[in-house]
């Protein structure tokens, strides 16, 4: 198993919610809310790490918070922890 944390921007209004993982381009999760959206992208999180793990693929450092340029007022970020465990 090993844990992998990474940024994860949120942007969205009313019902309308998306987020993507800058450092892993194509992992995005869209929802009703910040709290579903953010729910959605542990799995998809989750799942594009597995892949990119089983594939051999190389893993990229991830982004400072704080190193981010954001849109204010309009994104935030939040850091999310996942462990992934794939048998290769």
């Amino acid at each position: 198993m090993s844990i992998y944390r990474y940024p994860v921007v949120v942007e969205g209004e009313g019902t309308n919610y998306g987020a993507y993982v800058p450092d892993l381009p194509g992992c995005i999760a869209v929802g009703d809310s910040s709290e579903e959206v953010l729910s959605l992208m542990r799995g998809a999180l989750r799942m594009h790490l597995a892949a990119m793990v089983k594939d051999g693929d190389p893993i990229p450092e991830p982004s400072a918070p704080e190193a981010l340029h954001l849109v204010p007022g309009v994104e935030t970020v939040h850091q999310l922890e996942i462990e992934v465990g794939v048998q290769v």
